[in-house]
């Protein structure tokens, strides 16, 4: 059986460092880059800051100056700072490549992989099952699990039974959890991130369609014509603007995969081998895919 068309994306890449001197935002400011500063900090780090790129996009982002170190019998040692890509870094090119090159040019010392995760989109698996078939065979238990971990299930309930979107097994501190979603639905819902739909039409998953429809305002009432971006049937895509109805829209799902550092030597596969958690392992799509 030929396999499922598969878009293969880092969704998540955070790192641990220790940095070589004073890596300030003013420090990065006075180097020509564009800043943005939040006004506090998080539970562990005084300072919390993002890069930004020509654009103005968010590059990376960089959390320092923690507040328990061990010289005072805290748990960092000075210049601990984490790291962590920006979603949109991660579906250009080649993001572990550039997170390397930050590295280096700026003198951090790499200590680890605090979290990456793992993002595999598809319309059905490569045995031709639809995901949501998947979901709804696991909740109705004529599919089970090997193992027992916690589950987390959003769905809706209509007259007609109930549908499921989103599956979750492994807890927020499991070192690693695996989910399973419709991404077109969280898209329409949250944030309408038109840089991981081009990166499916790359991919071959499906087309962006530019599609009109009325909306009405909730509180005046008043009613007009809006136009957006939906995901299509590969291959159907027209330049004439069309309605939602004329359209084959299609949902894509995705299989994430999370991995904490905790994981690093938790994971067994065929027996006693250990999988090792490290950047190179993430460097392509290809090898995405084979981790």
């Amino acid at each position: 059986m030929t396999p499922a068309i598969k878009s293969v994306n880092l969704d998540w890449l955070e790192v641990f460092c220790v940095e070589d001197g004073i890596h300030n935002a003013n420090y990065y400011k006075n180097l020509g880059w564009k800043v943005s500063v939040r006004e506090y900090g998080t539970p562990l780090y005084k300072e919390m800051f993002t890069l930004l790129t020509e654009h103005d996009k968010p590059f990376l982002e960089i959390r320092r100056n923690p507040y328990s170190l061990k010289k005072n019998g805290g748990i960092f040692e000075e210049g601990s700072c984490h790291i962590r890509l920006s979603n949109r870094t991660l579906y250009t090119y080649n993001p572990i490549g550039q997170l390397q090159d930050f590295l280096v040019k700026y003198n951090y010392l790499l200590k680890g992989i605090t979290r990456i995760d793992i993002a595999c989109d598809q319309l059905v698996f490569d045995n031709g099952m639809n995901p949501e078939k998947l979901i709804a065979d696991y909740m109705a238990g004529t599919i089970l699990k090997n193992r027992n971990s916690r589950i987390n299930v959003h769905g809706s309930e209509q007259a007609d039974g109930r549908s499921w979107n989103s599956i979750k097994w492994g807890s927020a501190s499991s070192p690693l959890s695996t989910k399973i979603y419709d991404k077109t639905l969280e898209l329409k819902q949250q944030s309408d991130k038109l840089y991981i739909k081009d990166t499916w039409v790359k991919d071959g998953l499906c087309d962006l369609q530019k599609i009109v429809y009325d909306y009405k305002d909730k509180r005046t009432g008043k009613v007009e014509q809006r136009a957006k971006m939906a995901v299509v049937k590969a291959g159907t895509k027209t330049e004439k603007e069309r309605t939602i109805e004329e359209c084959e829209e299609v949902k894509i799902w995705r299989v994430e995969f999370s991995i904490k550092s905790e994981a690093r030597n938790w994971i067994t596969i065929e027996g006693n081998h250990h999988l090792s958690i490290s950047l190179t392992k993430f460097q392509t799509k290809e090898r995405c895919l084979l981790m």
